[in-house]
């Protein structure tokens, strides 16, 4: 769902606030569950068709199968008994794919002629990032409605290049240089080699660091140019966010992360040496089948253990941020979001996705994509204060597809952040 700016501001609720998504009704509001009414089954027959016809036809089909899929999608979503809908056609898809890959073939191409030309094409790809980013929300946005009222994006590109491009680059920028000073004293014999070495590379360790500081300050404008940019037919979504819950949340994650991989690492340890000490009674002899079978077993245990201790913090994440932005963002005075998700139902979900996966070598996919589809709506709400029916779409000039179809072969993230 699409969102823009307004210059009300809604009543904040607390942001893990329990929230109730079964359709209620009070003198002057109502709160309106959305759901998702697709099937595992049902998605598997059309996911199977897409690959297939996909191999057949080298790719070229694979148009016809974003299409079908997001068509599939919107459709098995629905909010107040009326369902989304998604109006690209695989000929527009098909046209932006086929620009992208060529891109994808020149960089491929000059990587093999020479590591500087390969070099360029990066930084061109770099340079295109914020571009394609912001053409492909103008794209999905324009071509998703509701009762026939098209949804829309009006975000600037220089906004965009601000956010992803510039903002990013700055303490890069300032090690780099500084970095760089250092070693043309260095040249000069103002400094000795081993010191000009251990400031620069100290200047860049930090440079990134302070990158990595200013990630959530970024991600916190980034969602906001998604939803304060975004409308519904000629209505306009607000959100006010504030900079110190994304560093907050960003810094509980961290904390939490680190006394689990402490305690992790502790565990391991406590495991590890009375199992190197059992086997160093067997060096004289060879393990049987038996033990590297166990061993195997347990080392792959161990790594599903690890990767799900990550999903954790993923889902952790993902959901405190989710619950807040929605939570604050409003259409005009209409309609307000609710979300309800829950850390721990998400890493479940995450944990038996991937285990599915791996049992069934990938032909469980469908089953969780709609799994996590239904989570998804099942903790969507929207708090409804009048009717939508008197929003009409604005006209659009037609959107080009190529920014999308550059974020799908590149994997940038054309989309609004807030999926779960």
């Amino acid at each position: 769902m699409m969102m823009n700016e307004i210059a009300t501001t809604p009543a904040i609720d607390p942001p893990d606030a329990p929230l109730t998504l079964e359709k209620t009704q009070t003198a002057n509001t109502q709160i309106l569950p959305f759901q998702f009414t697709g099937n595992g089954s049902e998605y598997f027959k059309i996911w199977i068709v897409n690959i297939l016809l996909s191999i057949v036809t080298l790719g070229i089909y694979s148009a016809w199968a974003t299409v079908r899929t997001k068509r599939y999608f919107y459709g098995n979503t629905i909010f107040d008994q009326a369902s989304f809908e998604y109006h690209a056609t695989p000929i527009q898809i098909l046209k932006g794919r086929i620009i992208a890959l060529s891109l994808v073939v020149l960089y491929v191409v000059l990587t093999q002629l020479s590591p500087m030309l390969a070099l360029g094409a990066l930084g061109i790809i770099l340079v295109l990032t914020p571009w394609a980013v912001w053409s492909g929300l103008r794209f999905n946005a324009h071509m998703s409605s509701y009762r026939n009222v098209r949804f829309g994006f009006t975000g600037q590109l220089k906004r965009a290049y601000w956010i992803m491009l510039f903002l990013p680059a700055i303490p890069l920028l300032i090690g780099a240089l500084i970095g760089g000073a250092l070693f043309g004293f260095n040249s000069l014999e103002f400094l000795a080699e081993d010191t000009a070495l251990f400031l620069g590379s100290g200047l860049m360790t930090m440079a990134v660091l302070v990158f990595y500081i200013i990630m959530p300050y970024i991600q916190k404008l980034y969602t906001e140019y998604y939803i304060n940019h975004s409308h519904y037919g000629q209505g306009q979504f607000n959100a006010l966010l504030e900079t110190k819950f994304y560093y907050k949340i960003y810094l509980k994650t961290l904390l939490r992360g680190i006394a689990l991989y402490i305690v992790i690492g502790l565990l391991t340890i406590a495991l590890v040496f009375p199992l190197m000490s059992m086997l160093s009674g067997l060096e004289s002899s060879e393990p049987s089948i038996g033990i590297i079978f166990i061993m195997t077993i347990l080392g792959g245990l161990f790594y599903f253990f690890l990767i799900a201790v990550g999903l954790w913090f993923t889902a952790y994440l993902k959901v405190r941020l989710r619950n807040y932005s929605y939570n604050l963002t409003q259409l005009d005075n209409v309609l307000r979001l609710r979300s309800s998700a829950s850390s721990t139902s998400l890493w479940g979900i995450y944990v038996l996705n991937l285990f599915l996966l791996i049992i069934t070598l990938g032909l469980a996919h469908p089953w969780n994509k709609v799994r996590l589809a239904r989570y998804e709506a099942q903790t969507l709400a929207a708090e409804v204060a009048g009717p939508l029916d008197h929003y009409i779409s604005q006209r659009q000039a037609e959107q080009s597809s190529l920014g999308d179809q550059i974020g799908d072969v590149f994997d940038l993230p054309v989309s609004s952040g807030l999926g779960l």
